[in-house]
Parts: C-alpha cells; structure tokens; sequence
C-alpha cells in the first residue's frame, strides 16, 4: 500500500495546497450471494459507507476499484458490473478533518 503522501493525490496536494480538487474517483457496492452489501466504518468521519477511492496514474476505474477493496477490506474484487454515475455537488463535495476539500465524480 502507498503512503498517502507518495499517492497520485498526495503529490497534486502538495502542488496545489488546500484549493478545491476536482477528483474522479469510485465506490465499490461489494454483494455477497444472499445480497447483503458490504459496509465499512470511516476512520477519518466515523461513518458507514463503501469502500473506494481514486486512482493511481495510469489505473482504470476497475483496477482502482479492486486496489482500493483490497486496501480497505483484504477482500479480492473477481468482478465488476457498472451500477451508476454521480457527481451532484451538493452531495459530492467532501471537505476532511484536515480541511482539505474534494469534489469526486463517479
């Protein structure tokens, strides 16, 4: 696993500073067969949600998506099925507890 700071991301933030990014990026909806989805605890806002991120140069949307399952839950990701696409940025824009504020695009 990267560090954050060796990270696409980590290296534009220290160009860029805490000016407001533009980030494309993905969430995982991992089901098991009975359709139970699979949730994980933040650990930056203390709240439910599914796992995902953005991409590393050179990845697709589906490597990006199987690295970050896999950072964030150890689980291997066999297979993938496009489900959605949001960018509203009433909903979208994410500022984190160090004020560093993203608008992700799925």
């Amino acid at each position: 696993m990267v560090k954050w700071s060796d990270s696409y991301l980590g290296r534009l933030r220290q160009v860029v500073g805490n000016r407001l990014l533009l980030v494309c990026g993905g969430r995982a909806i991992v089901e098991d067969n009975w359709g139970c989805i699979l949730l994980q605890k933040r650990s930056d806002f203390k709240v439910w949600g599914l796992p995902g991120g953005g991409p590393e140069e050179g990845e697709s949307i589906e490597q990006c998506l199987a690295r970050e399952v896999y950072e964030e839950t150890g689980l291997t990701v066999k297979r993938f099925e496009a489900v959605g696409f949001s960018s509203n940025p009433a909903i979208e824009t994410v500022t984190y507890p160090n004020a560093i504020a993203f608008k992700t695009i799925f």
